[in-house]
């Protein structure tokens, strides 16, 4: 069971300028004095090979998850400022209500920030939140060569098609939602054909 941490995050950077090795701070909200260090051996995706990426969470909730160091040492996971998802456009506490009523779901695709480590002190950690990002415009100071990026190309697009979930996160716009963060499978009726437009109730 991993660590979802995102609502509580204030602001935060992740920098992997150097290959092999990634380093992020995290500020928690009202605990803005003592930041989260996170040391990390790998790499990020590929959109975020050799930069800096820092970001805001535009509805925070205060405090500090229980039991969780602030000095984090492991190994990198996913990383990426692109991973795509559905972001509901009623609050998330009602997404079941249409769930069981058949109703279509209104929603727009956008992508999120999905961080993830695995700690040697707590374990896998995830962050996967719609915050605001904002990231290095400076050339990467590294990049995959071609051979690599064809390689993980075709390693992404295999995990693609084994995988049978759709992720759903919270939209900020909606202050005080449940805390709920899900899958739904995709043989849930939502107007897949839409092709990434507004779907309609």
């Amino acid at each position: 069971m991993a660590w979802r941490i995102e609502e509580n995050v204030l602001r935060g950077e992740i920098d992997n300028r150097v290959r092999g090795r990634i380093t992020a701070r995290l500020w928690f909200c009202g605990h803005e004095d003592t930041p989260m260090d996170i040391l990390l051996q790998g790499d990020a995706e590929p959109d975020l090979h050799g930069r800096i990426i820092t970001f805001t969470n535009p509805d925070p909730k205060p405090g500090l998850p229980q039991g969780l160091r602030l000095e984090q040492r492991g190994h990198a996971g996913h990383i990426t400022a692109s991973r795509k998802v559905k972001i509901p456009d009623v609050p998330l506490d009602r997404i079941l209500e249409y769930y069981k009523t058949g109703k279509k779901l209104p929603y727009h695709w956008g992508n999120v920030l999905y961080f993830e480590w695995f700690s040697k002190t707590n374990g896998r950690v995830v962050i996967e939140a719609a915050y605001n990002l904002s990231i290095s415009t400076d050339t990467p100071a590294w990049e995959l060569t071609s051979e690599e990026k064809a390689a993980r190309d075709a390693e992404l697009a295999a995990a693609a098609e084994e995988s049978d979930f759709i992720t759903i996160v919270r939209n900020p716009d909606f202050t005080g939602d449940a805390d709920l963060q899900t899958g739904l499978p995709d043989d849930w009726d939502d107007d897949e054909s839409d092709d990434g437009e507004n779907a309609t109730r």
